[in-house]
């Protein structure tokens, strides 16, 4: 009888593990969050960049300060591909995909970066007034 109890309870811990994991994604999908994480962030150094940049020029504005040099991608990251559009004379993206669906749903980059699926935008408009690049 012991036997059998011993039995059971094996089976409830290892139902408990597995249905842990399940629910949580276990340590794999921790580390993609973890590399979505600094992909968005990269992404918004990246807009930075490009919004100091795209002229052609390192332009006199508010945080460009030592913006000539593109920002290199943190080591997660790294096989990322990040891709630079301009959507208009007036505007521009940044882009690359992402591994999960964290990054949309935690709000952890407040309404900066959109989303299509997987890939997630940041977009840069030059403001009429002083012709500084802001984010949309």
């Amino acid at each position: 009888m012991n036997k059998l109890y011993l039995g059971i309870l094996i089976c409830l811990v290892a139902v408990a593990v597995v249905g842990g994991l399940l629910v949580a994604g276990g340590p794999g999908y921790a580390r993609m969050e973890k590399e979505d994480r600094a992909r968005g962030d990269h992404l918004h150094e990246l807009g930075r960049y490009y919004a100091c940049t795209v002229d052609g020029q390192e332009r006199v504005q508010k945080g460009c300060s030592g913006m000539a040099q593109m920002p290199a991608a943190p080591a997660p990251t790294q096989e990322a591909e990040y891709l630079f559009a301009r959507t208009g004379e007036t505007a521009f993206e940044v882009c690359t995909s992402f591994k999960t669906d964290w990054a949309k749903s935690s709000g952890y980059y407040g309404s900066d970066i959109y989303f299509d699926g997987q890939r997630g935008c940041i977009r840069y408009k030059r403001a009429a007034l002083d012709g500084d690049w802001v984010p949309q």
